[in-house]
């Protein structure tokens, strides 16, 4: 059901996407991601487990989130847990490493968003040399504070 959320998503921002963004820039990240998911498909990997760190990177008032592992059987999120204390969280709307390249496709349609490898740096996001998954890249949603968010997948197994 996510994943066509997803793919739905990605299908209607296809259609209003505009060509502000640096075009070359643009299709360089665009082929960087593509590469990469079909090396992370050709995986065929259904099930492992990763652990993902999310920091608020513009935002000078916030807690540090928690790390959180993630368990993935057959393609699907079926555990999720605080990493140092063991608790469970909810992972209704988590993302699997599939679901996250659907994800940096919408973001490439939306003008107002950026991907990059970090907050600190344009350079474009870095992925996984042998199975092509995401390791480091930063959101931003907009110019204002407190949208942006850096992302760190590890412990990939």
């Amino acid at each position: 059901m996510k994943r066509a959320l997803l793919f739905s998503a990605v299908i209607f921002l296809s259609a209003c996407g505009g060509d502000s963004k640096d075009e070359e820039s643009e299709i360089n990240l665009q082929k960087l991601i593509s590469e990469n998911q079909q090396l992370w498909q050709s995986q065929e990997l259904m099930d492992y487990q990763f652990t993902m760190q999310v920091r608020f990177t513009d935002c000078p008032v916030t807690d540090e989130i928690p790390a959180i592992t993630y368990r993935v059987e057959d393609n699907e999120i079926v555990d999720a847990f605080m990493t140092e204390t063991g608790v469970d969280i909810d992972f209704e709307d988590a993302l699997t490493i599939s679901d996250w390249f659907f994800a940096f496709y919408a973001i490439l349609l939306d003008d107002e968003i950026t991907l990059t490898a970090s907050s600190n740096d344009d350079s474009p996001p870095v992925f996984d040399s042998t199975l092509g998954y995401p390791v480091n890249f930063a959101i931003d949603y907009s110019s204002e504070q407190c949208d942006s968010y850096e992302y760190r997948i590890f412990d990939f197994n």
